[in-house]
């Protein structure tokens, strides 16, 4: 799981770099990755199902808390 974090991380530092971890936009993001799938560059991703797989686990798990 912490390789797809980073992988999500390094992904995210190179498109959007304004959007860091753990913070209201970085959950937006991964809701918008979600239920929208806005982001183009993310779907050309060779890695983009595992990363929406991580962003699903993850915005669970700060539910549950």
């Amino acid at each position: 799981m912490d390789e797809v974090k980073h992988m999500l991380d390094n992904y995210l530092q190179q498109y959007h770099p304004e959007i860091k971890f753990g913070t209201e936009k970085y959950n937006e993001y991964l809701v918008e990755q979600l239920v929208e799938g806005t982001d183009s560059n993310l779907k050309t991703d060779p890695n983009a199902e595992l990363m929406l797989d991580y962003a699903s686990i993850y915005l669970y798990e700060m539910e549950e808390e």
